[in-house]
């Protein structure tokens, strides 16, 4: 069964995301339980299509952005930022 968090926030700041994230990456999911300093972790933006930011369609850079962050921060050094869509 997947597990989703939604957690709300008003405006794309990076630290208070980055605080956001990396809570529900540790309560919710523990990740980094499951994760070493040799894994390779890939981040998936959601690319749904061009569009504005404001229009909050795709995955926000910010994000992107505070996620890695974490995942460095934790230690993880080989991230890997990848397009992928289903077919």
């Amino acid at each position: 069964m997947s597990k989703v968090v939604v957690l709300e926030g008003k405006e794309y700041h990076k630290d208070i995301l980055k605080e956001k994230i990396e809570r529900a990456l540790d309560n919710y999911f523990s990740i980094f339980d499951a994760v070493s300093t040799q894994d390779k972790i890939l981040l998936k933006p959601n690319l749904l299509m061009g569009a504005p930011l404001s229009e909050a369609i795709t995955t926000h850079p910010v994000v992107i952005e505070a996620t890695g962050q974490i995942f460095k921060e934790r230690g993880l050094r080989s991230i890997s930022l990848t397009i992928l869509e289903d077919l």
